[in-house]
């Protein structure tokens, strides 16, 4: 299959196969979220008033026109626009509310009912501060710089890479078992039980960890990508993320 190059391009972050007849997931949008869900965790917002803050932050950074902006800039002048447009268009949807924020806040009103609590109605124009949304928008654009400072090795093929494996992963890998041909399916059938009975990761022996890469190996070609970029499919946009 080759090696997938994942870069920026008019402000998207793309991905490129030699061969297109294919099928290959988005890297595009799931880069972009990973960016997005390593960009905000509960240790960036604290008391912003409201419940879903960091869903809606999160859900804000994956859009491509906020990247794309962000690759347009080329002056000091520019970045300063950059940052003082997303600080302000960051708090107007939080604001709003966002809809992550309202769904958060009636679950956080049923509960707080059953527990005979009354919580406080959300007062939209004191959800965040500016101070918090400025804070997040330089942590994304960190975020997005310190992505590219770290070049691949060009000697090293995609190809090799593994997938890195644990209860979720091996639940998808048993899952998407349905993609593969019938023949392959029987051919690994005992493979696909193994990975069924995922006994949990301090359990995980060195002798059955092969069974994982090499039915993510046949998942990963019926997607057109290398195994390792399954983690951005299976991973997004929740998973490796901080709970708010």
């Amino acid at each position: 299959m080759g090696k997938i190059e994942i870069r920026a391009r008019e402000g998207n972050l793309t991905a490129n196969a030699p061969s297109t007849e294919i099928h290959r997931l988005s890297l595009e949008g799931l880069a972009r979220r990973r960016i997005a869900n390593d960009t905000v965790s509960a240790n960036t917002l604290r008391s912003q008033r409201a419940a879903g803050v960091i869903a809606a932050t999160r859900t804000y950074f994956r859009r491509a026109d906020v990247l794309k902006a962000l690759h347009a800039v080329s002056s000091n002048d520019a970045h300063q626009g950059f940052i003082d447009q997303h600080t302000s268009g960051l708090l107007s949807y939080w604001r709003g509310p966002a809809p992550e924020i309202l769904s958060a806040e009636r679950q956080a009103r049923v509960l707080a009912a059953k527990n005979n609590r009354i919580r406080p109605e959300v007062v939209p124009e004191e959800i965040g501060s500016w101070a918090a949304a400025r804070k997040c928008v330089n942590i994304f654009v960190l975020s997005v710089r310190m992505n590219s400072l770290i070049k691949w090795p060009d000697k090293i093929d995609d190809e090799w890479l593994e997938l890195p494996v644990d209860s979720q992963v091996a639940k998808r890998l048993a899952g998407d078992f349905l993609l593969l041909r019938e023949t392959t399916r029987r051919e690994l059938a005992d493979t696909h039980a193994k990975v069924r009975g995922f006994p949990g990761l301090g359990d995980l022996q060195a002798d059955d960890y092969p069974n994982y890469q090499s039915l993510a190996a046949e998942i990963a070609k019926v997607r057109g990508i290398p195994r390792v970029f399954l983690d951005l499919h299976y991973y997004s946009p929740g998973g490796r993320v901080d709970s708010e």
